[in-house]
């Protein structure tokens, strides 16, 4: 059976647990949010050791064809591309649906800070370079910038490092195998992932008043996934592949963002859909994916644009003015390359981040959507993961880095 149709089957599976079992004072809730940290936890567990060895091989083999520096580029132009665009698209959203103001509703909440960037840059470049290998799990560009490095230092001599190189390409198809293995494992865990989406779903209070601003936003969704990466798809890629079959390839990964939620955990379900369904060459792949799940957050620019946009309405009656527009736009595309250090929470993180930038009475405006916060956050995983793959695409096509890959070869 193919992964996709277990993802879905688990998914339906999951939804209709949910919708079935009882909430019980909460009980319910927690045993499912327990099983839900478990299949995270295994979603995750291969995915640092996954991007250490294959981004390593891969920077060697790029590296060696002088397509290194090609490929990053292209990479970094499209990332910076795709989070001026999301937001921009949220703001014209949000201006043109105008969804209704939101009453202000007193939530408590406690929102991980965003290291400042001397601390970021001690994480990247610690004391020990151990300290690289023993993080919490959370920060991958350390961990991307040691495999660079090591991956461009395989080149100095090769006759020293030849031994190196085997042992780095096959622990990276191990790794791969493994990843696979993973995949079957969440077939199943995605059932329980499901079912707790939906009991959380379902324990929302006051959801209705919320309706229109989720329009808003799964519109936006839409418009990018089925609009949008087609016509980009046809525009700047291979015209003789059919757009809305490459959205079907990255099916399994999109389930997984929308369920979990986490960047990280999808990244082990995207790893698949690259190289076995898009048919992306694995040093590329290898290269792309992490760069893009540290620095390509235009979903959750998207999102927070609009999301915004309603906050600062809903405190005050005066119309948003173009020029408040242009600042959170801005602000949006800023934060999304910032986020890299919270794979499961960056719409939180995020909306708090403007709303402290923007002050004027508003530093805990966010608050009024924390209700809402998980769906915001699964749609804005949703189109941050098919952005990277798109990217990952659009420059394999660039470079002549992909081959067809039938349907009935899926994963």
């Amino acid at each position: 059976m193919k992964l996709w149709i277990k993802y879905l089957i688990a998914a339906a599976a999951g939804i209709l647990l949910g919708i079935l079992l009882p909430l019980n004072g909460g009980d319910t809730e927690v045993y499912l949010q327990n099983l839900y940290t478990y299949v995270l936890h295994i979603g995750r567990y291969l995915i640092f050791p996954l991007v250490f060895f294959g981004l390593t091989i891969g920077t060697y083999e790029l590296w060696m064809e002088n397509r290194f520096f090609k490929l990053y580029g292209r990479s970094l132009a499209y990332i910076v591309a795709a989070a001026i665009s999301s937001g921009v698209i949220g703001a014209v959203f949000v201006a043109v649906f105008s969804p209704d103001r939101v009453p202000i509703i007193i939530e408590e909440a406690q929102v991980t800070p965003l290291p400042g960037l001397a601390e970021q840059f001690t994480r990247v470049f610690p004391k020990n370079l151990f300290n690289v290998f023993t993080g919490n799990g959370d920060f991958l560009l350390p961990l991307v910038i040691f495999a660079v490095i090591l991956g461009i230092g395989l080149l100095r001599n090769r006759s020293v490092s030849a031994p190196v190189i085997d042992v780095f390409e096959s622990l990276s198809r191990v790794f791969r195998n493994l990843n696979r293995v993973v995949l079957e494992i969440l077939s199943f865990g995605l059932f329980f992932m499901a079912a707790y989406r939906t009991s959380q779903l379902r324990g929302m209070v006051d959801l209705e008043l919320f309706t229109q601003l989720l329009f808003v936003v799964i519109g936006a969704v839409l418009f990018v996934l089925f609009v949008l990466i087609p016509a980009l798809l046809y525009f700047l890629g291979n015209r003789e592949r059919n757009p809305f079959l490459w959205i079907f390839s990255a099916l399994p990964a999109g389930i997984s963002a929308l369920l979990s939620g986490d960047m990280y955990f999808t990244l082990s379900s995207a790893h698949g859909s690259v190289g076995e369904n898009m048919g992306i060459q694995q040093k590329a792949g290898s290269a792309m994916l992490p760069l893009g799940a540290v620095f390509s957050r235009s979903g959750t620019a998207l999102v927070t644009a609009i999301s915004f946009v309603l906050i600062l309405r809903s405190y005050s009656s005066l119309d948003v003015t173009f020029v408040q527009y242009l600042w959170i736009i801005g602000s949006s595309i800023l934060i999304s390359f910032m986020l890299g250090t919270v794979p499961g929470s960056g719409m939180v993180v995020s909306l708090s981040l403007i709303s402290a930038w923007y002050g004027q009475g508003l530093e805990e405006g966010f608050l009024i959507l924390l209700p809402i916060a998980p769906i915001l956050t699964a749609l804005s995983v949703l189109v941050d993961i098919m952005v990277i793959l798109l990217i990952n695409q659009l420059v394999a096509d660039r470079e002549s880095m992909v081959r067809s890959v039938p349907v009935k070869d899926f994963l």
